[in-house]
């Protein structure tokens, strides 16, 4: 029976310790979707490999064995180096051998090479956090204060890091987040290349395990997260303090291409507990990205506090450069 998602923050008590940069991940995930911690139990993941403290490198898989998040610990001494970088893969042979790896945009051969590839996925390392997980898919926040992860201003630029990784709901014959296929494992978000790619709104913030005719592929794969990828929305509502009675909100989608040009790109899954709103995406106008934090005001109440929206019971979440998704906390979003 699929498990309820719950919320896991820094201030639990018996929350891991991410004060150690190149630490900070691995600590915050093994605890999280493995080991759990205080009373918080575990989302239900297992250890593939864990080799972090003699080679850095571990892996976790979700409940299903669906493909699995890979870290690799990096030394964090460059624009073009992260604290940890992540791939996601089919499987692993042993701690360092991956088969279809992928990080980013591009097919990785040899995952401890990974470091000198600035075409992969990442973060630097961060203190504060919050994850929403279950056994089959995990969300992840880190930031640099505590406050950009509750109560962020109009500029939450100190959400470094958003990452949703696991089963999604494929479109594409790779089964149910319930049932998932092997390849059915997508990373949304993350950082990418260098520490400024972390908006949602490019076209480089979905790696995923299989190409959009379900073949698995070595060829660059791009890949977008609608809406946040296009359709900024108007300013309707921003200066009226009960302007938000109820939003029409829908799951994200994730479409995926060979080339970089959207007019080229497939829809391949949706992820069903991320929830959005053409209200919440504000992509390419500073003043509407401004104007989605208001919508929280509106709403009255911080980030990941429970409220109704459509009937569902949710929280919103920051992500980077002033945006807001909605988290759905009910299980049949999360099977």
């Amino acid at each position: 029976m699929a498990a309820e998602p719950r919320i896991y923050r820094w201030d639990d008590v018996g929350a891991p310790n991410a004060s150690v940069d190149s630490d900070s991940f691995y600590n915050v995930a093994k605890a999280v979707l493995v080991d759990g911690y205080g009373s918080m139990p575990a989302a239900g993941w297992s250890v593939v490999y864990d080799e972090w403290s003699t080679l850095g490198h571990a892996q976790f898989t979700n409940a299903a064995e669906s493909g699995v998040l890979g870290l690799v610990q990096d030394d964090g001494t460059s624009p073009d180096y992260f604290d940890c970088t992540l791939f996601i893969a089919d499987a692993m042979v042993d701690a360092t051998t991956a088969v279809n790896a992928r990080s980013g945009t591009v097919s990785i051969s040899d995952v401890s090479a990974m470091t000198a590839n600035t075409s992969r996925m990442g973060l630097p390392g961060q203190r504060y956090w919050v994850a929403i997980a279950n056994e089959q898919t995990a969300l992840f926040w880190f930031a640099n204060a505590s406050s950009y992860l509750t109560t962020p201003p109009g500029n939450s630029n100190g959400i470094d890091f958003a990452l949703a990784v696991g089963a999604m709901s494929s479109l594409r014959g790779l089964g149910s987040i319930a049932t998932p296929a092997t390849g059915n494992f997508f990373a949304l978000g993350a950082q990418w290349s260098t520490y400024s790619h972390k908006v949602w709104s490019s076209n480089n913030k979905i790696t995923t395990l299989r190409a959009a005719d379900g073949a698995i592929t070595t060829a660059t794969q791009y890949g977008l997260v609608l809406p946040y990828y296009s359709g900024a929305y108007s300013d309707i509502g921003k200066s009226v303090s009960d302007s938000v009675v109820d939003l029409d909100v829908s799951p994200v989608e994730l479409w995926t291409s060979s080339s970089s040009s959207r007019t080229y790109t497939s829809q391949v899954a949706r992820a069903p507990m991320l929830l959005s709103s053409d209200s919440f995406t504000g992509v390419g106008n500073a003043y509407t990205k401004s104007a989605a934090s208001v919508f929280t005001d509106r709403l009255g109440t911080g980030c990941f506090n429970p409220l109704t929206l459509g009937g569902k019971s949710c929280v919103i979440a920051p992500l980077p450069s002033e945006v807001r998704i909605i988290v759905s906390m009910a299980l049949e979003d999360w099977v």
